[in-house]
């Protein structure tokens, strides 16, 4: 290969890779920012699952126990987000919200010490969700132009 075809073909693998680069960054969103998990979900959102599962389970044998069926009701609901949090749906974000400040407000008209305990409780869900936002929101990806115009 002569040294103009040599340089021409450089340029080109160069222009190759730079384009490369540009669509690989482009396809990683933003909540993978923080330490991420095999199945692609940010760890604050493990933590807020395994938190709520907990709740869950806690509720349901308080249901057991008292004979409730209002736990009973909340447990179902609270399985419900779960599932809708590890797909990742954007209702199960925006009813966490709703129930964790609902739930809170109910439980601070009973009593101030249950109502701390459902707040510490809901704040140990709600944080990590919080903070994991952008999993739930992802930004739309715009086209790079510059791609576009250099192959007109």
């Amino acid at each position: 290969m002569n040294c103009a075809a040599r340089a021409k073909h450089e340029a080109n693998q160069l222009k190759h890779n730079r384009k490369n680069l540009i669509m690989s960054e482009q396809n990683i969103p933003e909540s993978f920012n923080t330490e991420v998990v095999a199945t692609g979900k940010p760890l604050e959102v493990w933590i807020a699952l395994g938190a709520l599962t907990f709740i869950t389970l806690l509720q349901i044998i308080a249901a057991v126990s008292r004979n409730s069926g209002g736990l009973f009701v909340g447990a179902l609901c609270n399985m419900a987000l779960i599932v809708g949090l590890y797909r990742g749906h954007k209702w199960a974000y925006v009813v966490l919200i709703v129930f964790s400040i609902g739930g809170a407000v109910v439980a601070f008209g009973n009593s101030v010490q249950k109502g701390l305990v459902v707040l510490l409780l809901n704040a140990v869900v709600l944080v990590p969700i919080l903070m994991s936002t952008r999993f739930f929101f992802p930004r739309e990806q715009k086209p790079d132009l510059r791609l576009t115009m250099k192959s007109i």
